[in-house]
């Protein structure tokens, strides 16, 4: 056998019998000291697998130490018995975890008083009451239903089992009584039981199987929303439990007291303040015209002519307009006086100084 072959054959063995890790050791030889046959490899194989358990137990070694050391410094102390950094650093945050739920609510021995429930709180409560007494009203039809169909289940009366033609089964034994008195003993709280008294009726072989199965169906449906009613009824009482033995934390305390202080604000302190600014606001409008009678008692007005040289030449422009508009006004008016008069004078010229009247003279 060849020097390459004895090579690949115990480097195959080295890998078989180390899981591999010969691999490692072998890789790791110079080019130079290549196996050159079976023997050699198997010797130097032996030589690494050897090394490498003696740094497996070692290994082994230090990680027992460790654990130990770990189980003595964090865990516990085995000399004093008390717990080690690790235990008191999860008790603490256990603790911590404690107090920050007691922040956000309080477990109660005692139910608190509904006077002094919060108003969401108090809603909330009438309104779960109302709901379990619906749901208990519910429930108690649904029972009497159940009721019912089991009463008439329980009723029937089963057929021989074995029959007498199955002579071969136990015979001169009849088995219906014992299932019957199953049945009598059944509460029918669970869907299982009406598949159980259905199984009893086909066994022993009912004439009447479809009137059986369609009895038991209708049980079954009344089983199923009985218990979705008592599902229901436990989840109420446990809200309940939970309004009434659980008391709001510093945390919910102090976001509700807020709530409230700004709900008043927005309906009680807000309205009042805008009330007072609309009164100061009157109250404003009322002192600014007593200030201006006021003012004219103690201030003089007057006019002082202004130099028309220094105005500006727009106003000097309007000014003239306005002179000759004057002008040209009393000039109309002055010719409307003068026509007035004229015709006056006329009128009174041409007026007769006597007027015959009834054949009397009178004077104008």
């Amino acid at each position: 056998m060849g020097g390459d072959t004895g090579k690949k054959i115990g480097r195959g063995i080295g890998a078989v019998l180390s899981g591999g890790l010969s691999e490692l050791v072998i890789g790791g030889m110079n080019a130079s000291d290549a196996i050159g046959s079976i023997g050699d490899a198997t010797e130097q194989l032996g030589a690494a697998i050897g090394v490498i358990a003696a740094t497996a137990a070692k290994v082994g070694d230090e990680l027992s130490r460790l654990l130990v050391d770990v189980d003595d410094g964090l865990i516990r102390d085995r000399e004093t018995g008390k717990p080690g950094e690790l235990t008191r650093a999860i008790t603490t945050l256990d603790e911590t975890v404690e107090d920050i739920d007691d922040l956000f609510s309080i477990e109660r021995l005692t139910p608190r008083n509904e006077q002094t429930l919060w108003p969401s709180e108090k809603e909330r409560l009438d309104a779960l009451r109302a709901q379990r007494t619906a749901t208990a009203q519910a429930e108690v039809t649904h029972r009497q239903t159940r009721d019912s169909l089991a009463a008439t289940l329980k009723s029937k009366t089963l057929p021989a089992f074995p029959p007498a033609s199955w002579g071969w089964i136990s015979p001169g034994v009849n088995y219906s009584p014992m299932f019957e008195a199953a049945i009598d003993q059944m509460s029918f709280n669970t869907v299982k039981e009406v598949d159980v008294a259905e199984n009893y009726f086909a066994i022993c072989g009912y004439s009447d199987m479809a009137g059986i199965r369609a009895l038991c169906r209708n049980l079954r449906t009344a089983i199923v929303q009985l218990r979705w009613h008592w599902d229901t009824i436990r989840d109420i009482d446990a809200e309940i439990r939970s309004i009434l033995y659980r008391e709001p934390g510093l945390v919910p305390a102090t976001l509700n007291n807020v709530n409230e202080t700004i709900e008043r604000f927005n309906t009680l302190e807000q309205p009042r303040i805008e009330e007072i600014l609309d009164a100061v606001d009157d109250n404003l409008d009322e002192s600014r015209e007593i200030l201006i009678q006021v003012k004219k008692l103690f201030v003089v007005k007057k006019k002082k002519p202004v130099v028309v040289a220094t105005l500006p030449d727009v106003e000097r422009t309007k000014l003239e307009w306005l002179e000759k508009r004057a002008e040209v006004l009393e000039s109309a008016f002055r010719k409307e006086y003068d026509f007035s008069l004229n015709l006056e004078t006329a009128i009174a010229d041409f007026r007769p100084s006597s007027v015959l009247v009834g054949g009397d003279v009178h004077g104008a």
